[in-house]
């Protein structure tokens, strides 16, 4: 089960650290060295290397999809355009962002006031 952790799975585990020791659910957003340590974001760390025997729940990535379409403006301004439309997975949401993975680009985060359109559909 944790051997086959990807990219946009969420990973439950305790790191005992400084500010925390409670359990907390997080994604994986990329592998740290030879063993392919999980990283995630955590008390201000982008990438916190989470122990393999720290982890003690694995949710696969979702079968989310979305299709962004990003204002022009903010496409030129970040390098995309002329692609304003991407497709990936569901990484993360929140109120005011959307994060998707993308084969193309990997992990793009876009705030949602910069896009005209949103649409989310599952793969089954």
């Amino acid at each position: 089960m944790i051997e086959n952790i990807k990219i946009g799975d969420r990973i439950t585990f305790r790191a005992i650290t400084r500010y925390n020791s409670a359990k907390v659910t997080r994604t994986v957003n990329g592998f740290y060295g030879e063993n392919k340590l999980p990283t995630v974001r955590f008390e201000g760390h982008p990438t916190f290397i989470v122990k393999r025997n720290e982890i003690s729940k694995l949710v696969p990535c979702s079968d989310r999809k979305v299709i962004l379409n990003l204002t022009e403006e903010y496409s030129v301004k970040y390098g995309y355009f002329p692609e304003t439309s991407f497709t990936g997975s569901l990484y993360e949401e929140t109120s005011n962002t959307i994060i998707l993975f993308t084969d193309d680009y990997g992990i793009i985060e876009v705030p949602k006031n910069e896009c005209d359109r949103i649409e989310y559909f599952d793969i089954k």
